[in-house]
Order: C-alpha cells, then sequence, then structure tokens
C-alpha cells in the first residue's frame, strides 16, 4: 500500500495491473511512502481514510488478460511447472484459490475492491491514474517496467477454457464491463 498525505491518496499495487509502472510514476511525482510492503493493505487504514476523504486507487485488469499474465509470471505455479499442467489446469488452479492469496472463490478483485473510491482499467491506466491522483502523466513521464512480449491472450483459450473463465468471473466480469 502507497500512501501519500500531501495529496491525500492511497495506491493499492493490484499485481499484474503494471502496479511497479504507477509506483515509479508517483515516487517520481509525489512523496509517496510505502506501508507494508508492495501488495499489502491495512484494512483500519483504509476505512479511516476514506471516511476522511481521501481517495483510495486501484487498477483492474480483464480477467482473461489478467491470467495469460499470471500465468507467464509464474513458470512454476504451485511447483508445478506450466509445461506439465497446461493452461487450462494453470487457470483452474488459479481460480479456486487454493493457496492462491491473491484470487478469492469468483473475485479476482475482492481483496483490493471495497474500499475503493477510484478504479483504474488497464487498458487506460494512465489517464485513469492521472485522474485520480491529479497529476498529468505525459508519455515521456510514464514508466513502463517489466513489459510483456508474449502473444495476445485470446491466443491461450480454448472453447472449454474461455467458456470457464466467463461463468467463473461473471458477476466480476459484468461490473466492470470486461469480455472476451
Amino acid at each position: 500500500m502507497y500512501v501519500c498525505p500531501e495529496i491525500q491518496v492511497i495506491y493499492l499495487a493490484q499485481p499484474r495491473t503494471a502496479s511497479r509502472s504507477c509506483v515509479a510514476f508517483l515516487k517520481a511525482n509525489t512523496p509517496v511512502r510505502t506501508v507494508g510492503s508492495h501488495h499489502d493493505m491495512d484494512d483500519a487504514e483504509l476505512k479511516f481514510r476514506t471516511n476522511d476523504g481521501w481517495r483510495i486507487v486501484v487498477a483492474v485488469r480483464n480477467h482473461f488478460d489478467i491470467l495469460v499474465s499470471w500465468w507467464h509470471h509464474n513458470p512454476n505455479w504451485f511447483s508445478r511447472p506450466k509445461s506439465e499442467s497446461g493452461f487450462d489446469y494453470f487457470v483452474r488452479d488459479f481460480t479456486t484459490g487454493k493457496g492462491n492469496q491473491y484470487a478469492k472463490p469468483h473475485a479476482m478483485y475482492g481483496r483490493y475492491q471495497p474500499l475503493a473510491t477510484h478504479i483504474m482499467r488497464y487498458e487506460n491506466l494512465w489517464d485513469d491514474l492521472s485522474d485520480a491522483v491529479r497529476i498529468p502523466a505525459p508519455l515521456e513521464d510514464r514508466p513502463h517496467i517489466g513489459p510483456s512480449d508474449r502473444n495476445p491472450y485470446p491466443m491461450y483459450y480454448d472453447d472449454k477454457t474461455r467458456a470457464y473463465v466467463e461463468g467463473y468471473y461473471a458477476k466480476e466480469m459484468e461490473k466492470y464491463g470486461y469480455g472476451f
């Protein structure tokens, strides 16, 4: 969790949503400080700050795309090489939340969204971040840490895996306007 009292903003770093790039931008443009580790959040602090008028900022990403990002980010998910388990198996294992602190049943973003006042969409990240923290983010000031060179996400899905993700995350995908 990143806190900046000077502009009354708390940024919650959601995994696989360019959070390191967002933090680099905030550090370059504000006196933001870290509370806990990169993906920690303090519920009591958030509730207090929300009631005090602070902006709580977090990002979301298309469920299909973020699952592929997780797949590439974790070559040994739960100690099994991805080459042995396959993408379909990974998706089902990830979504059920077995040993996964970032996914709750049927929710990719349940841990981060409840107290957020500003939801940034990964597809519109820099404009949304700029609006949320009220700091312009011109192209030359946008850090790109750890960009991926993988294939577009539709190439990873077969009909069965696509239908599973659509059904599993149906409520969240509708809430955030995501689809295949």
